[in-house]
């Protein structure tokens, strides 16, 4: 569109307009009821649900009930705090449209500008935070361990590995144009197929180029097994009240060694790792439709004024703000698809 700023490679707007190629207005600012187009247009009719909630937190939550391994979340000048988040048994791929955002991840750590990715493995804690005071907006897609190392095998990666990144920011036009196409794919319901082809295309460019079958670390062989383990003790007793002791002798370590060796190569101490753990089953749990107050029940919080406060800590937005916005976006989606004649 002429007059539109894009980024360097021409291939998505920037600052100017929204990052979503059919979204033509001011930046962050969501148009229509459903935050992703004009009022009437696809993309609205599916996300009314949605944007009943989201437009009040700057935050979008998509979820496919057809791809229940992949979830999006869209930022739209969001006040991002300090949050610490874990993915047990999933990717994260993170882009940075607006904003000054900051991270330390795997001994990682700086300014993400806009354009830039960040690709983060299962069980690897992401601090996110602002270099300055302001607004992010910004994409994520996470993506199931299963369906990436399907994909991993499909591009031929070895059936006695996983994939891993050894250098988690990319800067690579031809990935953020294929990472916003997808993303758009999904948000804007196109046709399940149109959905699987981006998908495909996304994890392929992500895996071909960038994974790599060992990470090089400078952590002494005895420290990272030490840290291995003690990720297993607290990914098994993620919900109970664990001593450092406990932990130390499960793993064979001194707990001051395993204290230090735990941050130096995690990037946070093993009680952040713990809660962090707690907080995305929590976020499977509400996405499985479970009442916030049962969720702190079965997850050992004191109560759901705990769990609330935690969460919103963690996440950005309370547990029932969360649940809305990904069981209601669901709900939406499906009961669209039973229309007929309706694009699924």
């Amino acid at each position: 569109m002429p007059g539109e700023k894009v980024c360097a490679a021409g291939r998505w707007p920037l600052e100017g307009s929204c990052a979503c190629p059919r979204v033509r207005g001011r930046a962050g600012a969501p148009r229509g009821r459903g935050g992703l187009g004009p009022a009437g247009d696809r993309g609205d009719a599916v996300m009314q649900t949605e944007s009943q909630v989201d437009e009040v937190a700057g935050l979008h939550i998509f979820r496919d009930p057809a791809l229940r391994d992949v979830e999006l979340m869209r930022a739209y000048d969001f006040p991002l705090q300090l949050q610490t988040s874990i993915l047990e048994d999933a990717y994260g791929l993170h882009l940075v449209e607006r904003g000054p955002g900051h991270f330390r991840y795997r001994g990682f750590g700086g300014d993400s500008p806009p354009g830039r990715m960040l690709v983060v493995e299962p069980g690897e804690p992401l601090l996110s935070s602002m270099s300055a005071p302001g607004l992010l907006t910004g994409r994520v897609i996470t993506v199931s361990a299963a369906r990436m190392r399907e994909a991993w095998l499909a591009v031929g990666g070895s059936a006695a590995a996983h994939p891993v990144f050894p250098v988690p920011l990319i800067t690579d036009p031809d990935f953020v144009s294929a990472f916003v196409a997808a993303h758009v794919a999904f948000s804007e319901a196109a046709p399940l197929l149109a959905r699987d082809v981006a998908l495909a295309r996304l994890l392929e460019v992500l895996l071909v180029r960038y994974a790599d079958r060992e990470r090089h670390t400078v952590v002494r062989r005895q420290e990272r097994l030490a840290v291995r383990r003690a990720r297993a003790f607290l990914e098994a007793h993620a919900c109970a009240a664990v001593r450092l002791d406990e932990v130390s002798e499960a793993v064979g370590l001194s707990k001051f060694h395993l204290a230090h060796a735990f941050q130096k190569e995690v990037g946070i101490p093993l009680h952040q790792y713990q809660l962090a753990l707690r907080i995305d089953r929590a976020k499977q749990l509400l996405a499985r439709g479970t009442h916030p107050g049962q969720v702190a029940v079965t997850l050992g919080f004191a109560d759901q004024s705990h769990l609330n406060r935690l969460f919103k800590r963690m996440v950005g937005v309370t547990p029932g703000v969360y649940q809305r916005t990904a069981v209601g976006g669901a709900a939406a989606r499906a009961q669209r698809a039973a229309v007929p004649g309706q694009v699924a």
